[in-house]
């Protein structure tokens, strides 16, 4: 899961894991298909 930032005339995708890097983008490279609403969890 990422979170999309706009800034400087590029995309910015971060990763909800810190252990993971950013990607920049062009706009013309992304194409958002859908978001997160929620998380269900299941604990046994």
């Amino acid at each position: 899961v990422k979170k999309i930032f706009y800034e400087k005339g590029q995309v910015r995708l971060q990763p909800a894991n810190q252990k993971y890097q950013p990607i920049m983008l062009n706009p013309n490279q992304v194409k958002v298909q859908g978001r997160v609403i929620g998380v269900m969890r299941r604990y046994n």
